[in-house]
């Protein structure tokens, strides 16, 4: 499903109805999501897994606290350079490594 505009209201209901299983976010996303009131429906949904940019650790814990073990992929890049980091390891606060390769 997509919406015209982004509602923190309305996203985890979206993720449950549509039966969502991965999000791509930025970090201020999250950050809005978790400014909300917390509902016993937080950890009802089937989302296994995010992938995007800008989450701070501090908000990292939290969202796996509140909403459950989520994998979260943190990355980086630019359309300037020639390579991009994700954190395939899900350690908080890591926006990835340089590959051994």
């Amino acid at each position: 499903m997509l919406r015209r505009k982004f509602s923190t209201r309305e996203f985890w209901k979206d993720v449950r109805d549509n039966d969502f299983t991965v999000c791509q976010y930025i970090g201020e996303i999250c950050r809005d999501l978790m400014n909300r009131p917390a509902s016993p429906h937080d950890h009802q949904h089937r989302l296994r897994c995010m992938m995007g940019a800008g989450l701070t650790p501090e908000i990292w814990r939290r969202w796996i606290e509140r909403f459950g073990s989520v994998q979260i992929f943190e990355g980086w890049g630019s359309t300037e350079a020639n390579t991009a980091l994700i954190n395939v390891d899900n350690r908080i606060g890591s926006c990835g490594r340089v590959p051994y390769y």
